[in-house]
């Protein structure tokens, strides 16, 4: 028997969330690391760990985009299929119902997040307990340090699961055990049965039917996993999930239709695409992920960065810690700790402030919310079609809308809405000048 033939799990993953709290930028999943996107990385893992059945659900909005990329070789030797979560369909109760169309339900499902990236080795794991026949539930639990705002898990000695709380706050937590999105269902059509008669105003629905299955004593089992975790929730959540792939280059490359110039120090590991050139006096510390046709100009300092294909880092920049996406334009500035996503253009000498001066951790507003990052060096998370003028300052942890033009020599300490014209608001003072000008003496 194959590996392929001894696994019927039927995997459903959820993309059809709307990533609402990532403004401005674009859908999570469709951001790319490495020259592929999140839901690409997703897919290959799944089906390297050994899940051939797919249902994937998008929205009206993404199914299109989803379906061109889940295509071609990508989907040799699987079953893939895809169903709509309507705007209609709440949650993820909303997304389970409409994937009830598309599977069988005779075998074991395998709900997966497409929000919540996770190493293979923990699908495997999955795949293997999901043939034994002690549970009706497998859950994925992972001990947290900080407090995340998700659902946790009382388990007894035995490893089960005797409730889900959601987002108890951090006194009323039960466990540091956070539950993942990654879940077997063995009794398919007895838990849609119960999904449908299951209705709830907090959108915690899906978590009420497991609930249930464990008030009728059906063995709900916990799988620990101590691995690599990175839900995408929040902006800032992308500059971990790029040190992430980042950290994944193990050895160098340069393609060879790049240009190296002279005295350009390349510290390893790196990764320099096609048509890359690097001009002399610049210095690259890995990681570094140069996407194809890119330029990089003289005398720049880029450092564990992720930046993609047509840029130009024009003279003299400074990239740390950041992500640029495709088309972004600077010169002479200094990016830090920063998301700038696409078509984005910095005028000489604007800068991104990524560090409070009393060094607390920086907050951000998230939905009207004010949303503490937990990081210390958060600089500005910007969308697409943007152009900042010269010598323009950029506050920690601010986000600027698409479709927005900045003026120059403004200092930004606020949110900047989608299709803004921000202009500061200042005059010229003119009057006699009465300080006698010295000559210039030689001064060396």
């Amino acid at each position: 028997m194959t590996k392929k033939e001894n696994n019927n799990l039927e995997c459903i993953f959820l993309a059809a969330g709307q990533s609402s709290r990532m403004w401005p930028l674009d859908e999570k999943i469709f951001f790319k690391y490495l020259n592929k996107t999140v839901l690409e990385h997703q897919f290959e893992t799944l089906k390297k760990a050994g899940i051939y059945n797919f249902n994937i659900i998008g929205s009206e909005k993404n199914i299109l985009k989803i379906k061109k990329i889940i295509s071609g070789p990508l989907i040799k030797n699987c079953s893939v299929r895809f169903a709509i979560q309507k705007s209609s369909q709440k949650g993820i109760k909303g997304a389970l119902l409409a994937a009830e169309k598309i599977i069988n339900k005779k075998n074991p499902l395998f709900i997966v997040s497409s929000n919540d990236i996770v190493e293979k080795s923990i699908f495997e794991k999955v795949i293997t307990e999901s043939k034994k026949k002690d549970f009706s539930i497998l859950m994925v639990g992972k001990n947290v340090e900080k407090y995340f705002p998700g659902g946790y898990l009382k388990i007894n000695s035995k490893n089960e699961v005797l409730e889900i709380i959601e987002k108890p706050g951090q006194e009323k937590r039960p466990s540091n055990l956070v539950c993942l999105l990654l879940h077997v269902i063995k009794k398919s059509e007895q838990f849609f049965k119960i999904l449908k008669q299951t209705f709830s105003k907090q959108d915690d629905a899906y978590e009420q039917v497991i609930q249930k299955f464990i008030n009728q004593k059906e063995t709900v089992k916990l799988l620990p996993y101590n691995g690599f975790w990175q839900p995408l929730k929040y902006p800032w959540d992308h500059l971990k999930l790029m040190n992430y792939f980042l950290s994944s280059l193990k050895k160098s490359f340069i393609h060879k239709s790049s240009f190296i110039g002279k005295n350009v120090v390349l510290d390893e590991p790196y990764y320099i695409d096609k048509n890359v050139k690097i001009f002399d006096f610049s210095v690259l510390k890995g990681p570094i992920f140069i996407g194809k046709n890119t330029t990089v100009g003289n005398h720049c300092l880029i450092r564990s960065s992720h930046i993609g294909k047509n840029c130009l880092i024009g003279k003299s920049s400074e990239i740390t810690r950041s992500y640029l996406g495709e088309n972004i334009r600077t010169h002479q500035n200094f990016i830090g700790d920063s998301i700038l996503e696409k078509n984005i253009s910095l005028g000489a000498g604007s800068k991104t402030g990524n560090l409070r001066l009393d060094e607390k951790e920086i907050s951000s507003i998230i939905k009207n919310k004010k949303i503490n990052s937990n990081l210390k060096k958060l600089g500005c998370i910007m969308g697409q079609n943007i152009r900042i003028g010269i010598n323009s300052s950029l506050m920690p942890g601010i986000k600027i809308g698409n479709n927005s033009f900045l003026t120059a020599g403004i200092c930004v300490e606020k949110d900047v809405e989608n299709k803004t014209f921000l202009k500061g608001n200042y005059q010229l003072i003119k009057k006699e000048n009465k300080v006698k000008i010295p000559i210039l003496k030689n001064l060396f």
